[in-house]
């Protein structure tokens, strides 16, 4: 099963935003398929790697194991959400299974498809998380890791997950407040509070008949006059 981990890719959800990511940043459709076709076996083969160096008797639940059982699919939704958003790579993004992906992902097209190796790196960094997620999403389906760790993870469970460990961060981060990550957090707040305040001020406006705040005054319609008839003379 491992040998066909990664089979289904470019075709399922995470190959779609993987696709999606590398053409916002701006690389043409050929050379973006030319990338999958590299990535998609040299990360078949990192992960081959990673399971055979667990161990384990049963190389899936051992590479399971490896991406962190159920609680890692909290973190590689955290890691794909983030990229999508252009926040950046995660934590999440740079440990395990992941970074060891990416890696081996940098190299191969950097040397098989042209890329410039900074650029290559990028790349190698922002589609593992896809090609990782997609990798757990069938080995959670593995009768020995269903055996061991249960169902995955409700949404509910997944979105606490994430909750929390965002609001760790950003506990974090604000001590420090003359950080980087805190003055970011902090204009994202004071973003997010200006933004309610002049969506409330347009709501009570509109309910009490006024002009919206910051919308400028429609120019009065000009009337048209019709021109006089003229008179003929009898």
């Amino acid at each position: 099963m491992i040998e066909q981990l990664l089979s289904g890719f470019t075709s399922s959800a995470q190959g779609k935003s993987a696709v999606e990511v590398l053409t916002k940043r701006g690389l043409p459709a050929d050379q973006i398929q030319k990338i999958l076709g590299e990535a998609v076996p040299a990360a078949q083969s990192a992960l081959s790697k990673k399971a055979a160096a667990t161990g384990s008797k049963e190389p899936e639940l051992g590479l399971f194991d490896v991406m962190g059982g159920h609680p890692g699919q909290a973190f590689l939704i955290g890691a794909m959400t983030s990229i999508l958003q252009g926040e950046g790579f995660t934590e999440a993004a740079k440990d395990g299974a992941i970074s060891v992906v990416g890696s081996h992902v940098s190299e191969v097209i950097a040397s098989r498809v042209g890329l410039d190796r900074q650029i290559a790196g990028w790349v190698g960094a922002a589609i593992a998380p896809f090609l990782v997620s997609y990798a757990y999403e069938k080995l959670s389906g593995e009768p020995s890791v269903q055996r061991k760790h249960g169902k995955p993870l409700s949404q509910d469970e997944v979105v606490k997950i994430l909750t929390d460990k965002r609001a760790a961060e950003t506990k974090k981060a604000l001590a420090n407040p003359e950080s980087p990550a805190a003055q970011k957090i902090i204009a994202e707040q004071r973003g997010k509070i200006a933004a309610k305040a002049e969506h409330q001020a347009i709501q009570q406006a509109i309910a009490a008949g006024k002009p919206v705040p910051g919308q400028k005054p429609q120019p009065a319609p000009t009337k048209t006059t019709t021109p006089a008839k003229p008179t003929t003379k009898k």
